[in-house]
């Protein structure tokens, strides 16, 4: 998902895996924290940051490259959970 206004910004799960010791998860909880595409230049939310050339791979924001989330704080927090609760 898009952390809005910044087009760049968002949260998601990738590559997580549902088996463990070759069971299926019954009831898991993970906490999503917000990553940058790279797209786009600044650490602030806007649609007019100039793009980002080159490109950059997605990575995880950190303190120093967004200061707006961490509001002075010395890290970010959590965005979102995600639960998998198997039926």
């Amino acid at each position: 998902s898009m952390i809005a206004p910044s087009p760049d910004w968002f949260i998601g799960l990738n590559g997580f895996n549902l088996l463990q010791n070759d069971q299926w998860i019954t009831d898991k909880t993970v906490d999503l924290f917000v990553h940058d595409a790279g797209t786009e230049d600044g650490d602030v939310f806007g649609y007019d940051n100039p793009s980002t050339i080159p490109q950059q791979d997605i990575s995880l924001l950190t303190v120093s490259n967004a200061m707006v989330l961490s509001n002075g704080n010395s890290s970010l927090a959590k965005m979102g959970t995600i639960r998998f609760l198997k039926n």
